[in-house]
């Protein structure tokens, strides 16, 4: 009981030193004397109409993305963690709140926020001794991403209302089985009139990396049109220096150029407004989620869907090279949907930068398996696979004489096996082979 008296303590110790240092820090940014210094876009915003003012953040706005935080993260740089700022004290906060304030009326953000750690985490099934088998995480300032929410709640219902309907990510009442269901039920409409759905699955090469910075705040004060807003987030994105660890080993700084961090609050609502511009196609749909694209289109005719899909294809590849994005053949996928079994061998042949695309006869949207007739036996193999790979791990943490606790148990099995058997389930669960799941 004494040790534990002590760990507390020390914690608390902790907990008020690290406030104190973060309250000393704060109560040098965004003096007069700041202002005064301040040239270019950061001076001219000071200089606006009172249209394009910011109004000052207030307790309730702080305390709401306090709230939306997600704890159990890595720290940044500085090795605060959202746990160390969930114990500030009200003056602490004060002096925060003071700071995102003083940000958003200079146009400035500390230099520390503009220097960030990326772990490369290797992806799921892939060579670790390919580079492009890691995904860069950008493991930035907890407060940097605090402001950056703050920030992005000022944006959001402007970014709402702005957005293309086809665009399903990262929206309130928007997810991945929503814009599952509607491309499923599109298909599934097409079977009603005996139509093949063609489809092509566009894949993009590192989208977050390579997004024109000058470009994106050309989009964004077309959207929000409030010069404020551009130039804090040209603030944000400016001047942003990084290093890669990865087994101990850490890379020499770096200056990023292009591209938002994968880490970032405000990446995903960014690349959803440089993309918001993609362009229509005739009797071709688009069922967009971030940067993940499925186009479509439907016709009794192969060689009429081979053209729609080729002509959107090459409309869309030049919106690629003005936009600095690129898309991937290699994994770029093909699939026709259809009742017809006498066609069933029939393949559809389409080119993107003069490259043949693979057909699949299995391809993967986000993160669910499809077939030609919606089936969905595959996927519920693969399903099943994964949930008896995490129910056996759970077996190995207890059994009938020992082992976690039953409450730990629960929680940990709906983490591990819950979620993978239940993820899209509205989408498939109404299949005949969605019981190969539970024998």
């Amino acid at each position: 009981m004494g040790i534990d008296l002590i760990i507390i303590t020390l914690l608390k110790i902790i907990v008020v030193v690290v406030a104190r240092g973060v309250a000393i820090g704060l109560s040098q940014w965004g003096s007069e004397e700041t202002t005064k210094r301040l040239t270019g876009p950061a001076r001219e915003a000071l200089l606006h109409d009172p249209s394009d003012q910011f109004e000052k953040f207030t307790p309730d706005e702080l305390n709401t993305a306090m709230m939306l935080m997600k704890t159990g993260k890595a720290a940044g740089l500085d090795g605060i963690t959202t746990e160390m700022i969930q114990h500030f004290g009200p003056k602490t906060m004060s002096w925060v709140l003071n700071l995102f304030n003083n940000c958003v009326r200079t146009c400035t953000i500390p230099n520390g926020w503009r220097k960030t750690k990326v772990v490369a985490l290797l992806k799921p099934g892939k060579d670790p001794k390919v580079p492009k088998s890691y995904r860069p995480i950008s493991l930035l300032c907890i407060l940097y991403k605090l402001y950056e929410r703050m920030i992005m709640a000022r944006m959001s219902l402007t970014v709402e209302e702005n957005l293309i309907p086809d665009q399903a990510g990262f929206g309130p009442g928007r997810s991945t089985c929503g814009q599952l269901l509607n491309l499923t039920q599109y298909i599934e409409d097409g079977f009603e009139e005996k139509q093949i759905t063609g489809t092509v699955f566009v894949d993009l090469t590192a989208a977050y990396d390579t997004v024109n910075h000058k470009i994106l705040l050309i989009k964004v004060a077309k959207m929000i049109k409030n010069k404020k807003i551009v130039s804090i987030i040209q603030t944000l994105l400016e001047n942003k220096r990084f290093f890669v660890e990865m087994d101990g080993r850490k890379s020499r700084w770096r200056l990023q150029k292009n591209g938002l961090p994968q880490g970032s609050v405000l990446a995903p609502t960014l690349l959803n407004i440089y993309t918001n511009d993609q362009p229509e196609f005739d009797r071709t749909r688009r069922f967009i989620y971030a940067d993940d694209l499925c186009l479509a289109t439907q016709s009794t005719s192969f060689n009429a869907i081979e053209t729609r899909l080729t002509d959107a294809l090459s409309s869309l590849t030049n919106y690629y090279t003005e936009n600095s994005l690129n898309a991937n053949p290699s994994k770029t996928q093909v699939c026709a949907f259809h009742l017809n079994n006498h066609q069933a061998n029939t393949k559809l042949e389409i080119i993107l930068n003069d490259q043949p695309l693979k057909y699949d006869e299995h391809p993967v949207y986000l993160g669910v398996t499809l077939d030609r007739t919606l089936s969905f036996s595959q996927h519920a193999m693969n399903v099943k696979a994964k949930v008896a790979a995490r129910n056996s791990l759970l077996r190995k943490l207890a059994n009938s004489n020992w082992g976690a606790d039953p409450k730990t148990l629960r929680t940990t099995a709906l983490a591990l096996s819950y979620s993978t058997a239940e993820y899209s389930s509205a989408v498939w669960a109404r299949s005949c082979h969605a019981k190969k799941v539970t024998s």
